[in-house]
């Protein structure tokens, strides 16, 4: 949990960096080194936007203690995971970088500039985000739904709504009847609604298999979790917005909760920022959802 202890978190990277892996640190000599440098950028990034809005001098010493660490070296740690890393996880840590804060100008020239010699295809047009793309995804019982709910508002509230209308314009003088302007302002939203609605449905695109990757969390995938603090496990669908339903464990791949867990595979740890604080997840398992129940 990086974010809750930096300091504890910071020493046992800059050991791990080292080799030092005897002692305390021997349950690390296992770990990749992708995923703590990822946990380091994820950690550098919290920590400006924090230290940005709370000003505080030790988050600002977080941030120098993690700058020397990544440039220690001619940023040796850094080249050496870049060049064992993956196509994808090379992409991954590209998009991070380019938006990324806490680092000098320099710095952030450096390291892109090193991950683009190791792997020049991603100077290619970046593929837009799932969550960005002016597409809807759906299964196909949750575009369904919406279809009929197109078709009720349209043939049958709107219709009832243009009837009130008119019965409250029968009343006489319009100016002062209130009947009538409520009825004119359901009308409206109604109206606006229903036009929303046809947008969307032109916009939606079926999720299907194809959609799947081994061992990864994308759209339509089932995942099954482990809170990290207490041990308990959940499992969750990573569908679309209208199939979205958290109570039944189905999760939207456009909410902030779900697009915390696109892209992480099995084994993974995960740190979810809700309301109530900072969650850390373990992925545990990763299979299809797109028919479950």
């Amino acid at each position: 949990m990086p974010r809750q202890g930096p300091n504890c978190f910071l020493w046992c990277v800059r050991k791990y960096v080292a080799g030092k892996h005897a002692g305390p640190m021997a349950a690390y000599a296992e770990v990749e080194e992708f995923q703590v440098l990822r946990k380091v950028v994820e950690l550098l990034d919290f920590l400006d936007v924090k230290g940005g809005r709370e000003g505080r001098e030790i988050v600002r010493d977080h941030i120098n203690k993690i700058r020397t660490l990544l440039s220690q070296k001619n940023y040796a740690f850094f080249r050496r995971v870049v060049d064992n890393a993956s196509d994808d996880n090379a992409r991954s840590l590209y998009r991070r970088m380019m938006g990324i804060g806490g680092l000098s100008e320099s710095q952030q020239t450096e390291m892109i500039d090193i991950l683009i010699r190791r792997f020049p295809g991603l100077l290619a047009k970046e593929e837009v985000p799932i969550w960005e793309q002016d597409v809807i995804f759906v299964t196909p019982l949750g575009l369904q739904i919406r279809q009929e709910e197109f078709r009720v508002l349209r043939e049958e509230t709107l219709p009832e709504v243009f009837e009130d209308i008119g019965r409250a314009a029968a009343f006489g003088d319009l100016r002062e009847n209130a009947e009538y302007k409520a009825a004119l302002e359901r009308r409206d939203q109604l109206t606006k609604k229903a036009e929303d609605i046809e947008e969307e449905l032109k916009k939606a695109s079926l999720i299907t298999p194809e959609h799947l990757k081994d061992g990864e969390v994308t759209l339509g995938a089932k995942v099954t979790l482990e809170n990290l603090e207490s041990g308990q496990e959940m499992a969750y669908r990573v569908l679309g917005p209208w199939d979205a339903d958290p109570d039944r464990g189905v999760l939207s791949y456009k909410s902030p909760l779900g697009r915390s867990f696109l892209g992480a595979h099995e084994g993974d740890e995960v740190e979810v920022e809700l309301p109530s604080g900072t969650i850390g997840y373990r992925v545990r398992g990763v299979e299809s959802g797109i028919n479950a129940e």
